[in-house]
C-alpha cells in the first residue's frame, strides 16, 4: 500500500515547477545565500554556549538548536540541489558529445567541496610536522595530551599551533569518529590524535 504522500497533490506541479526554476542558479553561489549566514551565525551562537554554568533549560534546548540547524544546511543544500544537478547533466553531455565518458568521474571527483578544503589544510599541517624536526619527533614520540601541550606550549611549534587554531576554527565542528551528536566529541572539543 502505497503512502498517501507519495501522490501528486495540487501543489505537486508549483513543487516542480520551482524546482526546475533553481537549475538557474549558480550552484557555486550558496555561500553567499542568506539561510546559510544564517546558519553560521546561529552556529557560532551555539557553539559559544557555556555548558558548564549554563541553566538546566538552556542545556536541554541545545539538541532542538542544534536538529534546527540541520534543518538550515538541509534547506541551503536543497535549495542548489537542483542547480547541481543541472550542471552534472550538461557536464556528461559535453564529455559525451566529445567521446570522452571516461572522464567524467575524474572530472567530478575532483570537484572543489568542502570536504576537500578540510583534507587540504589538513594536509598542510601535516607537511609542517614531516618539515620540522623537533614537530616530527614530538609527533612520533608523543601522543594525546603530551603531544598536544606540546603543540601549545613549545615556542618552536607556534606556527604549527596558530595553522592547527584555524583548521579547529574552521572545520572543528567535526565529529572524531562518528556523526552521532553525544557519542564522540568534534575535533575541536577534542583535537588530540588518535
Amino acid at each position: 500500500m502505497c503512502n498517501p504522500s507519495c501522490h501528486p497533490a495540487p501543489h505537486t506541479p508549483i513543487r516542480l515547477l520551482r524546482s526546475l526554476s533553481r537549475t538557474r542558479r549558480n550552484a557555486n553561489d550558496w555561500r553567499h545565500d542568506p539561510l546559510h549566514h544564517r546558519y553560521l551565525d546561529e552556529a557560532t551562537a551555539l557553539a559559544a554556549t557555556d555548558v558548564a554554568s549554563a541553566q538546566w533549560a538552556d542545556l536541554v534546548e541545545i539538541p532542538t538548536q542544534a536538529a534546527r540547524l540541520v534543518d538550515l544546511v538541509a534547506q541551503v543544500r536543497i535549495g542548489y540541489l537542483p542547480a547541481a544537478a543541472a550542471g552534472i547533466i550538461r557536464l556528461r553531455l559535453v564529455v559525451r558529445a566529445l567521446g570522452a565518458d571516461h572522464l567524467l568521474q575524474d572530472l567530478t571527483a575532483h570537484a572543489p567541496t568542502l570536504t576537500r578544503e578540510a583534507n587540504d589544510a589538513l594536509s598542510h599541517l601535516a607537511a609542517v610536522v614531516r618539515e620540522d624536526n623537533q614537530l616530527r619527533h614530538a609527533f612520533a614520540d608523543l601522543e594525546g595530551d603530551e603531544l598536544l601541550a606540546y603543540v601549545q606550549t613549545n615556542t618552536s611549534a607556534i606556527d604549527f599551533a596558530q595553522g592547527l587554531a584555524t583548521f579547529l576554527a574552521h572545520y572543528g565542528h567535526r565529529e572524531t569518529a562518528s556523526i552521532l551528536l553525544l557519542r564522540e566529541p568534534t575535533w575541536v572539543d577534542d583535537p588530540r590524535p588518535c
